[in-house]
């Protein structure tokens, strides 16, 4: 169990996730960009890979208020469940 865990039907529908046709990169690249939309300071020095539904995020946050708004935001996605 991870520190953040998240309903995966809930959130924002950035891919299709009733067919699963995205592939783990196309999904990793669009949560980037989401990310990077969000305007919070300091996504550009954050990673984003999913991996079986789950983002593993990593980088450099300027601090923990600002690393756990990043959390939400990609927690806030259909299909991610932690």
């Amino acid at each position: 169990m991870g520190l953040f865990n998240f309903v995966k039907e809930a959130g924002e529908k950035l891919w299709d996730t009733v067919t699963g046709n995205a592939s783990a990169e196309d999904q990793s690249a669009k949560l980037k960009e989401h990310l990077d939309k969000s305007g919070l300071p300091g996504t550009d020095k954050v990673d984003v890979q999913v991996v079986d539904g789950k983002a593993v995020v990593t980088g450099d946050a300027v601090s923990q208020e600002l690393k756990e708004k990043i959390l939400v935001a990609i927690g806030n996605v259909a299909g991610i469940s932690g």
